[in-house]
């Protein structure tokens, strides 16, 4: 009897008791075995390269256990991967096994990407702000679009969210529930030396709003299932708290499902509603295609403007699923157990796997 594929959740480090409580193990443990294969959790020291097995933990009808068992199918990662240089052993278990999860190299670079393709339309009016230059940047796009966003390109920092207004000879800045208002050079030099040697990113202001002045936005989730096709995890609607520009949850701000939260548009909410789950497949499907096939899942923020034309304001590759691990675990696994059958298939013949 053949015995079941293996996908090990790999941590990198001593986490696994941390690991084994969160809602994200528990889906991706149940979901394993509804799709006939073992999920197990492990860290750099529970291999043993030379026997060729691992001692993991493994959910069963008593709990978690230990089991010592076969090296992984698959790895998925259990948390943001170091480079190989950082982490010796992962670059070791990377020759043997392929891994799940492959985060855009360069998130400031995804406005760009699209901008070339037939989603151009969609993607804010953007520049990238570094260094020196910044000063100039900001003034020029402030000219340009009046209001912006200036936030960080390499990661996802909402306490540095900076909501921009040039308002005659003076800056308008928000950040979070704060407002001060600059002469315009001193604000402009105050902006530029938020800028490091980090990229950044300057966008067009986009007004998204529900009808009672709240900050709206729409955010969906797409990742590439079984026979690598993409599709929809879950979407929804964000509101802001009251006074406050971003759709934060953790300062206030609240989910509703997508329908509900256009319902107010009548039939033009419907087709808006699918439209925007339309986009995120596009998204994913049209940035797996320019980055080799490697991605595989997206969080896209979407912005509405006041002609329901929606704009893609950021995508993310390892988006926030805290409510939502069980929805997500079903294409995830079906990805895995994918990955895990075509390089089986790929050994058997001696081909090279993609």
């Amino acid at each position: 009897m053949t015995s079941p594929p293996v996908l090990g959740v790999f941590h990198g480090k001593a986490c696994r008791l941390l690991a084994m409580k969160s809602r994200r193990a528990r889906a991706l443990a149940g979901e394993a075995a509804l799709q006939g294969a073992v999920l197990g959790l492990f860290v750099n020291t529970d291999i043993d390269f030379e026997a060729g097995t691992v001692r993991y933990m493994r959910m069963t009808p008593n709990g978690w256990t230990n089991w010592r068992g076969p090296m992984p199918d698959v790895v998925l990662q259990g948390e943001p991967m170091r480079s190989d240089e950082q982490c010796p052993v992962a670059a070791r278990l990377r020759g043997l096994v392929p891994f799940v999860s492959w985060t855009l190299p360069d998130k400031s670079a995804v406005s760009e990407v699209l901008q070339s393709t037939a989603l151009a339309p969609h993607v804010v009016p953007f520049r990238h702000v570094v260094g020196s230059d910044a000063e100039a940047v900001i003034a020029a796009f402030l000219e340009e679009h009046q209001r912006a966003v200036l936030k960080p390109g390499y990661e996802h920092l909402a306490n540095r969210i900076f909501f921009v207004a040039r308002d005659g000879d003076e800056i308008v800045v928000r950040r979070r529930d704060r407002r001060w208002r600059l002469p315009r050079d001193k604000g402009l030099r105050e902006l530029a030396s938020l800028i490091g040697d980090k990229p950044w990113t300057i966008q067009k202001m986009i007004i998204s709003r529900v009808r009672d002045g709240r900050a709206f936005d729409i955010f969906v989730h797409a990742h590439k299932g079984g026979g690598g096709r993409w599709e929809l995890v879950r979407s929804y609607g964000r509101l802001s708290e009251a006074g406050v520009l971003a759709t934060v949850t953790h300062w206030g701000g609240y989910l509703g499902e997508l329908d509900m939260a256009l319902a107010g548009l009548g039939d033009d909410g419907t087709a808006l509603a699918a439209k925007v789950r339309r986009l995120g497949i596009q998204i994913g499907e049209t940035l797996d295609s320019q980055y080799g096939g490697r991605l595989d899942e997206i969080g896209v923020d979407i912005l509405v403007d006041s002609q329901h034309r929606p704009w893609i304001a950021e995508v993310n590759s390892g988006p926030v699923t805290r409510f939502h691990e069980f929805e997500r675990a079903r294409p995830h696994v079906a990805h895995a157990l994918d990955i895990a059958r075509r390089f089986r298939d790929a050994a058997a013949t001696g081909s090279p796997s993609e």
